[in-house]
């Protein structure tokens, strides 16, 4: 070990005392310097403006996305108005689509499709883009696992067959997803949709700029248009006359008595049936209320209401 020498021991204390009175008397400027080193290690300036012009990101056109289960239905809202309708599949009774809020946060067209940590996946590999892959032509990312995407099963749609995600058919899921990605991302070129479909083999993904939020619900009934809409239930809910009675509360004239809400359930256990409300309150009428007219074989207004499918 070297010797310490008089003049290293001055020269050491006199740096220790420069930058005592350098702080005693500058305070703001040690602190600034040490900030601006500590900024300068933990964040590029660049990333940070990119995250705040994310943040500060909102679409001239805001989308939103509701999802009824029993009615194997999706709607599309455009600044809160309805906007379009499609059919969906969703997840079978073993498999239940949950019923909550998710929502978008990115896409990927021609996706791969990776086995989930499921046991009716097991066993099962990773599939490529191609007309083979259950992903479809595009997915629609959401949490915990949950999508909205295509299916080399278009039989599908329209039942509760699924794992547990959404299936659409094609051209109505690359409609969505390019309706979502032209309002919510840079890449709204509309040679791109050309782009996806010559390169099936190729995955691109759109990290969208704001979140699409997704409500998903379980509604048996519903009230369109001044139309009823009484759909399966396919989980095997309850509930189905206190729906009835909350949806037809404005109408005191209809009497939901336990023989008609036991017929309109009988009616709807396969498919959608659609009734008009002057329909529904002929049928809750004892004086005119035919056998026939409850009767799914029946009068016209009964095979009317069957015609209807989701």
């Amino acid at each position: 070990m070297g010797k310490i020498t008089l003049k290293k021991i001055l020269a050491f204390n006199f740096k220790r005392l420069s930058l005592f009175l350098c702080i005693l008397i500058f305070p703001n400027v040690s602190l600034a310097q040490e900030t601006l080193e500590t900024q300068k290690g933990l964040a590029n300036p660049s990333e940070t403006n990119q995250e705040e012009s994310e943040d500060q990101f909102r679409p001239a056109e805001q989308l939103s996305i509701r999802i009824n289960i029993p009615a194997t239905r999706l709607d599309l809202y455009l600044n809160g108005e309805f906007y379009h309708s499609y059919s969906i599949a969703v997840g079978s009774l073993r498999y239940q689509t949950p019923v909550q809020d998710f929502y978008i946060s990115r896409i990927e067209w021609n996706p791969s499709w990776y086995p989930p940590d499921s046991d009716w996946a097991k066993g099962e590999s990773v599939m490529p883009p191609g007309p083979h892959n259950p992903l479809g032509a595009v997915k629609l990312v959401m949490q915990n696992g949950i999508l909205i995407h295509g299916t080399n099963k278009p039989s599908s749609v329209g039942r509760a067959v699924s794992h547990g995600c959404m299936r659409m058919h094609k051209q109505d899921v690359t409609d969505l997803a390019w309706e979502i990605q032209k309002r919510y991302s840079e890449k709204a070129n509309p040679a791109l949709r050309e782009t996806y479909a010559k390169n099936r083999g190729r995955t691109y993904v759109v990290k969208l700029l704001d979140t699409v939020p997704v409500s998903i619900e379980y509604s048996q009934v519903e009230l369109r248009n001044e139309r009823l809409l009484l759909h399966p239930n396919r989980y095997w809910q309850k509930g189905f006359q206190e729906q009835l009675e909350q949806t037809l509360v404005e109408y005191p004239a209809i009497e939901l008595n336990v023989a008609l809400v036991k017929k309109l359930d009988k009616m709807r256990r396969k498919r959608t049936v659609e009734l008009s409300i002057e329909e529904l309150q002929v049928m809750s009428t004892p004086a005119t209320a035919a056998p026939s007219e409850l009767s799914p074989a029946g009068s016209s207004n009964a095979q009317d209401a069957l015609a209807a499918s989701p």
